[in-house]
């Protein structure tokens, strides 16, 4: 199942009707369908400060997603992570502060696969969260409150403050061990991200630069 986020979620339902042939006439071929949507995740402010999710993970008993603005929080400096039922509800399950304080920010997530718990030279928790939010990366455990897990040590996640991709090394690659990986746009900066930080050890992890793409 592959599950994407859209955060212009408003729009119309196609009408089959407008795809009906002459009266008489076979019916004109359907124009393909848009995909349509599992679940209406949005901030909580009303239109047209509403906007649907940005960032999503997703593993086999869980689907996470962020919401692209602060709008309608109580304090619009800081993002919800929602978590989403099988009928498409979603909850509030933790809130992170945004890089640049406040507005429509892309924070991504991943979620650490089973295969984490072999990274080298530190375990990773499997089914911990983390979420990208500049420069900085945050886990979250449920039923616990997010804790910085690290912050990567690199201009190119700070500026321009959103972007830092996340995921994990599902491979084994030498050099990279089932660790996290994270890229900072600004810069092309890809760092390795290893699990000795946050919840169980109480201190940032370890980053490591493994290179830079450049476009």
């Amino acid at each position: 199942m592959l599950y994407a986020a859209d955060h212009t979620f408003f729009r119309g339902a196609q009408d089959p009707a407008l795809h009906a042939g002459p009266t008489g006439a076979p019916p004109a071929p359907a124009a393909p369908q848009l995909a349509s949507f599992f679940s209406g995740v949005h901030n909580p402010a009303p239109s047209p400060n509403q906007a649907g999710p940005l960032g999503v993970a997703a593993a086999p008993a869980d689907l996470i997603a962020t919401e692209y603005c602060g709008f309608g929080n109580p304090d619009p400096t800081f993002i919800n992570v929602d978590k989403v039922a099988c009928d498409g509800s979603f909850a509030t399950i933790a809130q992170i502060a945004t890089p640049n304080g406040g507005g429509c920010q892309e924070l991504y997530m991943t979620i650490a696969p089973a295969l984490a718990a072999g990274a080298v030279p530190f375990a990773f928790a499997p089914r911990d969260y983390f979420i990208t939010a500049g420069p900085n990366i945050y886990q979250l455990r449920l039923p616990l409150s997010p804790v910085l897990f690290t912050s990567i040590p690199d201009g190119g996640c700070s500026n321009p403050g959103d972007h830092t991709g996340i995921t994990f090394d599902h491979e084994g690659i030498p050099g990279l061990d089932f660790n996290m990986i994270v890229t900072c746009k600004g810069s092309g900066g890809v760092w390795k991200v290893e699990g000795d930080g946050g919840l169980d050890y109480g201190h940032p992890a370890t980053v490591v630069n493994i290179g830079f793409i450049r476009d």
